[in-house]
């Protein structure tokens, strides 16, 4: 019984085997077939000519090309409008029809009337041309050769600005005819250093200059130059305004300490005065002479007055408090003669350091 048993299951697996490597050609067919089928259509399409219409452009690229955009020409920078315009028009992404539609689209205001003498199925050359002897520069060459060689870096104009400048100056020159275009590097460079505002960046851009590097290369290491020179300014401003504050500090404290002792000079001052003021008062309401005494009301002796007897010792009474009065005059003058003398001293301080 085992033995049958075994042997149902090998002829059960050996069935599997059969059908697992069937499937397994099925399938390595199909793949095959698939692989055929893609080589084919790739060769076709490679073999086909790319369809093409009457304005040169082929299906593809007018079906992904859509209207191109123009910036907008009121009358002013008629010289940076003409680049945009020509930039498009050698891309030859678009057809000439959208080309004029679109120059003619984006002129604003008065602008419009300049094209109205022209024919409807004017070219964009045409429109061009047009626009250039109504907008275009009037002035001649020899003024566009001396705007080119006196112009100078501005002191608020960076480096990157001054270098556009002068290439903007070059190509007018070149689209006049002064200039060609085979000696932009060596005209640019040249221009391009002598013209630098700074004798510090100049000097530092000298070997630069002299070596074989490019007019680009010549302007990027200008800007890296540039920006350090100018942290570096930053960075001893900063340390200039904190060694001032440093210096002020000390000279602050000093006249504070003025200040109060002067304060003080004059509380004490003020308060004798007012010492002074209510003994006057008290004598001139206070104390009358009758029958050579003196009497009076006064702050001691219940109403009494300040002094009793005759009058000769009521004077001397008098002449003693006026001498007790001295001492504190002095010793007034003598704080004042020392405080100017701190002073004094305070300022040699300030002009030693």
């Amino acid at each position: 019984m085992e033995m049958e048993a075994i042997r149902k299951d090998d002829e059960c697996v050996k069935k599997n085997l059969k059908i697992l490597r069937l499937r397994r050609c099925e399938l390595i067919e199909r793949i095959q077939l698939k692989k055929t089928s893609l080589e084919t259509e790739t060769e076709e399409k490679v073999k086909k000519p790319e369809p093409k219409i009457e304005s040169g452009i082929s299906k593809q690229d007018h079906v992904f090309v859509g209207k191109p955009f123009v910036p907008a020409f009121d009358g002013k920078n008629f010289e940076d409008w003409k680049i945009e315009v020509e930039c498009l028009v050698k891309s030859k992404m678009y057809p000439e029809p959208l080309l004029t539609q679109g120059i003619r689209a984006s002129l604003k205001g008065n602008t419009r009337r300049s094209l109205q003498s022209l024919n409807p199925s004017a070219t964009s050359a045409e429109l061009l041309e047009k626009l250039e002897e109504v907008y275009g520069s009037l002035k001649e060459s020899d003024a566009l050769m001396q705007d080119f060689y006196s112009s100078k870096q501005n002191p608020s104009e960076s480096a990157s600005d001054w270098g556009v400048r002068v290439e903007h100056l070059f190509k007018k020159l070149v689209r006049k005819g002064e200039i060609d275009n085979s000696q932009r590097n060596t005209i640019l460079k040249r221009k391009f250093w002598r013209g630098l505002y700074l004798d510090k960046l100049r000097e530092a851009m000298r070997v630069s200059y002299e070596s074989t590097d490019t007019f680009e290369i010549l302007r990027k290491k200008t800007r890296k130059e540039e920006e350090e020179i100018y942290s570096d300014s930053k960075v001893e401003s900063q340390n200039e305004t904190e060694h001032s504050s440093k210096v002020h500090q000390p000279i602050r404290t000093i006249q504070n300490t003025k200040e109060s002792k002067l304060d003080t000079v004059l509380n004490r001052m003020e308060a004798l005065e007012r010492e002074i003021q209510e003994l006057k008062r008290d004598k001139s309401q206070g104390v009358k002479y009758r029958g050579g005494f003196f009497r009076g009301r006064s702050r001691f002796r219940g109403g009494r007055g300040e002094y009793r007897g005759r009058g000769r010792d009521g004077r001397d009474e008098s002449q003693r408090r006026e001498n007790k009065r001295e001492p504190l005059k002095e010793k007034v003058d003598k704080q004042k003669q020392e405080q100017t003398n701190q002073e004094k001293s305070d300022k040699k301080e300030q002009l030693n350091e």
